[in-house]
């Protein structure tokens, strides 16, 4: 079991890996089944969630997490069928709505955009905002257009994926990532795609920039303590 960190250490403390873990699976669930209190740290804003995107609000924090669901339906299928050939159809044009109220209703509070799978790419969209703090994704597929355009990751985002995921295969051949690479454990690349694999890595591993209040020597001890530890486990 193992993983890497490529280009650089991660720099922050924005969301912790059990937490992205249990995130991204409230994404898939219909809204009115939706956990609305994850470990009494995460609540859910009712009223801006939907079926495919979900707001939470981190107590500790207090920002914001927006959560995009990855392909769930036929309709999601067709989505992914389109990106291949390198066209976004109307399901991006929800998160945009959703992630323009959340602006409105939270003014000063810094955003997060989480995503797997399609609900990755649909979070990647997103990132250019400059209320959006974070992006990260999970197995985010990379499309042939994406190449050719020679499209290069905002710098602050966070892709990680698993060696073995079929969907994000093309992943690596772009430019200026921060990515997450976690080896695969199956020859299934249904096993390797799912939300699960984050399983491999340490629980309190935190992803993202941001943390409040540190000076560069402060920021630089935190790098080096994370390293170390990763070392320890890895």
């Amino acid at each position: 079991m193992s993983y890497q960190n490529r280009r650089r250490p991660i720099k922050g403390g924005k969301v912790e890996v059990k937490y992205l873990n249990k995130l991204l699976n409230e994404s898939y669930k219909g809204k009115a089944n939706t956990n609305a209190n994850i470990d009494d740290r995460y609540i859910l804003d009712n009223e801006l969630s939907t079926d495919k995107t979900k707001v939470y609000i981190d107590k500790n924090t207090n920002d914001i997490a927006m959560v995009n669901r990855g392909t769930s339906d036929f309709k999601d299928v067709m989505t992914d069928a389109k990106l291949l050939f390198g066209y976004n159809d109307k399901r991006f044009n929800e998160p945009k709505e959703i992630l323009g109220k959340i602006k409105q209703k939270y003014t000063d509070k810094n955003i997060d955009v989480l995503g797997h799978s399609l609900g990755a790419k649909v979070a990647e969209t997103l990132g250019d905002d400059p209320q959006v703090k974070n992006i990260i994704t999970l197995n985010k597929p990379t499309t042939p257009k994406d190449l050719i355009q020679k499209t290069k990751i905002n710098n602050k985002q966070y892709d990680i994926r698993t060696t073995g995921d079929l969907v994000s295969v093309l992943q690596p051949l772009q430019t200026g990532q921060n990515d997450i690479v976690i080896s695969s454990e199956t020859k299934n690349p249904y096993t390797e795609h799912k939300i699960d694999v984050l399983d491999r890595l340490p629980q309190d591993l935190v992803i993202g920039t941001g943390l409040k209040g540190l000076n560069e020597l402060e920021t630089y001890l935190y790098n080096l303590i994370i390293k170390e530890y990763n070392n320890l486990i890895y």
